[in-house]
């Protein structure tokens, strides 16, 4: 390759880069080398394909960022088993009364050494929401037929018998 080649091939790329379209590379091109415009198409075809392999390359990096990033955001959401014992441990605590101010407060050293104010109401909360979890506050199934002949005969089954 020579060095006039090489140097058009870089003019174009860089114009390329700056998101500039063929007719104003055109103009730019023939004013600083004074060449044809086979010569240009030339050069410019062959660049674009080197362009068009650093957007695959840059687009590809983005997105690995990207699934690192969601990866390592999922990592820090809970569980639905780490919620549970998060509730549970709420629920199920033994707590020490604290005097602040004019207000008593427990406080709950959970399993990972954390310490959280805990009040009575917070506890319920919990087990109302471990009840959700669990699915106690589902309603219940009922199977029912209903046929019309005459007269209407209704059929359900409980589910607990």
């Amino acid at each position: 390759m020579k060095a006039d080649q090489n140097a058009h091939r870089i003019f174009i790329l860089d114009r390329l880069r700056k998101g500039q379209e063929r007719k104003e590379i055109l103009q730019q091109f023939a004013k600083a080398y004074k060449v044809g415009t086979k010569t240009f198409d030339s050069r410019l075809k062959e660049v674009r394909v080197q362009y068009a392999n650093e957007v695959r390359t840059i687009n590809e990096k983005a997105e690995e960022g990207i699934a690192k990033e969601v990866e390592a955001l999922k990592s820090k959401i809970m569980t639905s088993v780490e919620r549970q014992v998060y509730l549970s441990e709420i629920a199920n605590c033994k707590s020490d009364i604290k005097k602040l101010g004019n207000q008593f407060f427990q406080i709950v050293e959970l399993s990972d050494g954390r310490k959280e104010f805990i009040s009575q109401a917070d506890k319920l909360k919990a087990i109302a929401e471990l009840n959700k979890m669990g699915g106690d506050y589902a309603p219940k199934q009922v199977e029912q037929n209903t046929e019309v002949n005459g007269g209407i005969t209704i059929s359900w089954q409980d589910p607990n018998p």
